[in-house]
């Protein structure tokens, strides 16, 4: 509905001024239309079912790596600082990151370097935006879920991120990397 000083066109749409003095659309108005559009999304609580609301199904996207590289690249840092952003913003979140790789190399070698990924995502997000270690689930899926089948692209050699629910838990690393703590025989 129109606020007051709105006018509405014959379509019944609102036609906000678009004078010096009128302005047009407010920061504050936007401030409050996204306010109302928020407390409108239901975001239900998802099995554990306490009486309070939770975050289940954001979109959040996805990174992309080089062939044969853990490295995160450049372009991605905003796309992190986002996720932090976020995350810092929703004391409660848990994201499960999980890692994947093209089918150019051998099986197991894809997974370590799958699971590697999304260690280096975790690691980027602990380490530069100080996110709790504790609010991240690492998953690798290796070739398992390839998005082209063509087993090269780069769009399968990426990191995905969800939200956390609560059965959610940790997979161990491939059998090639060494877990946290354990000694590498140097």
């Amino acid at each position: 509905p129109p606020r007051p000083g709105e006018r509405v066109n014959e379509e019944g749409v609102v036609v906000n001024p678009t004078t010096a003095s009128g302005g047009g659309v407010t920061e504050d108005r936007v401030r409050e239309l996204i306010s109302e559009e928020l407390q409108n999304y239901q975001l239900r609580q998802g099995e554990s079912g306490g009486g309070g609301a939770q975050m289940t199904e954001w979109f959040l996207p996805m990174i992309h790596f080089g062939t044969d590289s853990d490295r995160i690249k450049y372009a991605d840092y905003g796309t992190l600082a986002s996720i932090a952003r976020m995350m810092k913003g929703n004391a409660q979140l848990r994201i499960v990151v999980t890692g994947f790789a093209d089918a150019s190399a051998p099986e197991s070698y894809n997974d370590e370097l799958s699971y590697l990924r999304a260690k280096a995502v975790v690691e980027h997000l602990v380490n530069n935006h100080g996110i709790g270690r504790g609010r991240f689930v690492i998953e690798w899926k290796g070739e398992a879920e390839l998005l082209v089948p063509s087993g090269n692209s780069y769009m399968n050699r990426r990191v995905e991120f969800r939200v956390a629910q609560p059965g959610d838990v940790e997979m161990d690393p491939p059998t090639g990397i060494k877990k946290e703590g354990e000694d590498g025989g140097f």
